[in-house]
Order: C-alpha cells, then structure tokens, then sequence
C-alpha cells in the first residue's frame, strides 16, 4: 500500500520506502487499481467464520479496496495506514459506510488495542512490511482465534498478446523492477513470518477492462514505474498507447490477475 517527500527524485532512483513511494500517484491508484473479486468474502464465510459481527483490521488499508470487500460482507472495518494521502483517499471511497473508520498507523504499530479483531488483513501490503514486527502486532490485536487473510493481485503475463507486450513494457521502463520481484512473498516464507503450521491459498480469476484513459491511469499508479517528471515518462506512455492502438477490441483491453488470497490460524500458547 508517504507524505512530504517524494519517492522519486527527478531522473533519479525510485526510493523503496513502502510509506514514501505512493505519493505522487495516490488519484491514479484511487481510480485505476484493481479491487478483488466478491466471491472471496463467500469463501472466508463458507470457510473460515466471517460474518457481520466480524471486526477485521485491514493492514495498509490503502485507498480502501480490500477495506470495501470486507465491507460488502456486512463486517466492521479499521483501515490501518501510515501514508496521509492514502488514508483521505479511503475514506473518500469509503464514506457511504457506517461501520468503517480509519487510523494512523502502520502494520509494525497500528494503534489498536489488544485481542480487538477477529481477522487481520492486507490486501497488496503484506511484501512491504516488516515481516517480523508485523506479525508480532497482528497477534497482539487478534482476538484468540483470529485469522489472516493476506490478497495479492497476480498479474498474469503471457496468457494473451497484450499482456506479453504489457509486461515487457513494464520491464523496459520500470525503475526498480528487479528489487520489486525480489519482494514477492512465497508461502513459506509467509508461514515462516507468521509463524504459522499451516498456510491455506484460494486463488480466483479477477480481470480489468480499460479504455485508453484508463489503461493509461493504471500505468501511472504503479510505484516503480517513472513519474511525470522523468526523462522516461513520455517514452513510457508513448508506449502504452502503441499497445492499446495494436490489441484494444472495441476500444478495451483486459489485464488478467489471478487473485491470491492466503489463510492462516494464528497460533496461541
């Protein structure tokens, strides 16, 4: 899921400081990201106990989306985030529900009291986190019995032509795209983190469709990409125009994302 200071200097490196780097690009992420497909509330409840007396605290709350899944199902939701912008952008798109309020927080210290929630989640946030810290205050805020519920969306990468090109795209200008891949989370080491016997992943299908503009918007919300101010930026949205006039149908193109959502029963002495 970063106030005062930009995480990119003009030309110069991308800053990996997970409360830095969505400044400049909050509107972009607010209108442009993919949200995560509704049937994972019904398997959390189906499989895992969630329902309308749940609390959850959402980890990196960001711009609301995992929040707004959550609060779908009925559920009463603290958006946890350090970052000012994000957290005005949440409650901007969260504010027709009644039953979610932000804090000022982080995952490593949010703020809340002890054994308060029944599910910690964290939607696009965990692989930025301190891993350690994270999972020692997830596990003083959940009531005994409480659940994790940590949700990537997977870009999928060579299942059509655009998303071939697409990828590329993102590789030729993405300014720290190698340091990114080296962040992603494997299950073991989520299980190692969390301290967990056992890990549970459901995976399920999630697409966005885009205009032009859109496509565009997406782009520009990724953090390791360059900003408007980079000697690349043109060259980069130059390119995504090339390859939504090659692949667009009827004026669209569609990202797919296999939606990786993973479980695990904290564990008390």
């Amino acid at each position: 899921m970063e106030e005062n200071e930009s995480n990119r200097t003009k030309g110069g490196p991308v800053i990996l400081d997970s409360k830095q780097r969505f400044s400049d690009r909050v509107e972009d992420y607010l209108l442009y990201r993919p949200g995560y497909p509704a049937e994972i509330g019904v398997m959390l409840a189906k499989e895992h106990g969630l329902n309308s007396s749940s609390v959850v605290a959402d980890l990196g709350s960001g711009t609301g989306l995992l929040a707004e899944l959550f609060l779908d199902c009925g559920c009463k939701v603290v958006g946890v985030e350090p970052n000012g912008a994000m957290r005005d952008a949440g409650d901007r798109r969260l504010t027709r529900f009644e039953r979610f309020r932000s804090v000022e927080g982080s995952a490593e210290a949010t703020g809340l009291p002890d054994a308060c929630v029944d599910f910690a989640v964290a939607g696009q946030a965990y692989h930025w986190l301190n891993q350690a810290r994270t999972a020692g205050e997830i596990r003083r805020i959940l009531k005994p019995g409480g659940q994790v519920v940590l949700v990537w969306n997977d870009r999928r990468t060579t299942t059509t032509p655009f998303l071939v090109g697409y990828d590329e795209m993102r590789r030729r200008f993405a300014l720290d795209y190698k340091e990114l891949n080296h962040r992603r989370m494997q299950p073991e080491a989520i299980r190692s983190a969390l301290g967990v016997e056992e890990l549970l992943l459901y995976t399920f299908d999630n697409t966005q469709i885009l205009n032009k503009e859109a496509l565009a918007g997406r782009v520009r919300s990724s953090s390791y990409g360059p900003a408007p101010e980079h000697p690349q930026f043109e060259a980069m949205m130059s390119e995504v125009e090339r390859l939504f006039e090659l692949y667009s149908f009827n004026g669209m193109v569609t990202i797919e994302y296999d939606t990786l959502v993973y479980v695990a029963a904290m564990e008390w002495e």
